[in-house]
C-alpha cells in the first residue's frame, strides 16, 4: 500500500511554551514538561495524519475496486 504524500505542514500554527500555558490543565507546566508535552503532541498529530492518510488511500483503492468490478 501506498500512502499519498502530503508534503510538509505548514508552520505556521506551531505550539508553543506559552501557548500551551494558556489551556486548561497547563497553566503552571514548565518550560521542560511543556517541550516534552509538545513533542508528545506532534507525535501524537503524525500518527493520527498518517493514518487518516492510510484510510483515505483504503478508500480509494476499495471505490477502484467497485468500479473495475462494475465495468
Amino acid at each position: 500500500m501506498k500512502l499519498v504524500n502530503s508534503g510538509r505542514a505548514t508552520q505556521r500554527g506551531n505550539l508553543t511554551y506559552e501557548k500551551l500555558k494558556t489551556y486548561k490543565g497547563f497553566e503552571n507546566i514548565t518550560e521542560t514538561e511543556a517541550e516534552k508535552e509538545i513533542e508528545n503532541i506532534r507525535r501524537l498529530a503524525k500518527v493520527l495524519h498518517y493514518l487518516a492518510l492510510y484510510d483515505q488511500q483504503e478508500k480509494q483503492e476499495q471505490e477502484s475496486k467497485t468500479e473495475n468490478e462494475n465495468d
